[in-house]
C-alpha cells in the first residue's frame, strides 16, 4: 500500500471520528436536555396543587367527613401519584436511552481514533524506511 493510499486511509478515519464525535456530543446535550425536562420544580408544584384540590374536594368540606369522601380522597391521591411517577419514569427512560446512544457513539469515536493513530503509526514507519532506503541510496552512489 502506497503512502498516499494510507493518507487516505487516515484521512478517512480523522473524518469518520469527527463525525462520531459530534454524534456523541448531540447524544449527551439530548441527555442533559431531557433530564432537565425529566424533574422540573413546576411538574412537582403542580401535581402538588391537583392532589390537594382533588383531596380538599373529596372531603366534602370537613375532615374526614364520610366514607365516600374518604374514599375518593385516597384513591385521587394513589392516581395523582401514580401519573407524576410514570411521568418521571418515562423521562428516565428517555434520558437512559439518550446516554445508551451517547455511551455507544463514544466508543465508535474511540474505535475510529484507535484506527487512526495506527494507520498513522503505519505511515510514519513507512516513510521513515523509505527516508533510510534513500539516504543509503545516495550514500552507495
Amino acid at each position: 500500500m502506497s503512502i498516499k493510499d494510507r493518507l487516505k486511509l487516515v484521512t478517512q478515519a480523522e473524518l469518520d471520528c469527527k463525525q462520531r464525535t459530534l454524534n456523541a456530543q448531540g447524544a449527551v446535550a439530548a441527555f442533559k436536555e431531557k433530564f432537565r425536562d425529566a424533574a422540573t420544580p413546576w411538574r412537582i408544584v403542580t401535581v402538588g396543587a391537583i392532589a390537594g384540590f382533588l383531596a380538599g374536594r373529596g372531603r366534602g368540606g370537613e375532615l374526614g367527613s364520610g366514607v365516600g369522601g374518604k374514599l375518593f380522597a385516597g384513591i385521587s391521591q394513589a392516581l395523582i401519584a401514580s401519573i407524576g411517577a410514570s411521568a418521571t419514569a418515562g423521562a428516565a427512560a428517555q434520558a437512559a436511552d439518550a446516554a445508551h446512544h451517547a455511551a455507544d457513539a463514544a466508543d465508535h469515536a474511540a474505535g475510529a481514533a484507535d484506527h487512526a493513530a495506527g494507520a498513522a503509526a503505519d505511515i510514519d514507519a513507512t516513510a521513515t524506511a523509505t527516508a533510510t532506503a534513500a539516504a543509503r541510496d545516495e550514500a552507495n552512489a
